[in-house]
């Protein structure tokens, strides 16, 4: 997984990441951060947690006919998980720009 891949996901804002979560075309939303940062830093509500270091070949695990939105702590692990999907055959996938950093609305932690 590189930056060197030949598709690049869409980018996605916070604000329009939360809009998008209240609307019938609500996408799955996968956290590629490592535990200790989901400990640290909390999750967003609903997300499905598949850290980078395990991805590879989880991608079965997605339904390819929603859209997906991947998201790290500042977007660049995202990034390149986004350009993963889209070279293993998934359309829709969209970069939460600035990660769990930008995102301002409700965290879980646990």
């Amino acid at each position: 997984m590189s930056a060197m891949d030949s598709r690049e996901p869409k980018e996605i804002t916070a604000a329009e990441l939360a809009a998008r979560m209240q609307g019938p075309d609500s996408p799955i939303l996968i956290d590629v951060r490592e535990a200790p940062e989901l400990a640290s830093d909390g999750w967003i509500p609903g997300s499905v947690h598949m850290p980078m270091s395990t991805f590879q070949g989880r991608e079965a695990e997605l339904d390819r006919t929603r859209p997906i939105v991947v998201q790290c702590a500042s977007g660049m692990r995202s990034y390149d998980v986004g350009c993963y999907l889209l070279d293993n055959g998934f359309t829709d996938v969209s970069n939460l720009t600035g990660g769990i950093h930008a995102w301002t609305g409700p965290r879980e932690r646990g």
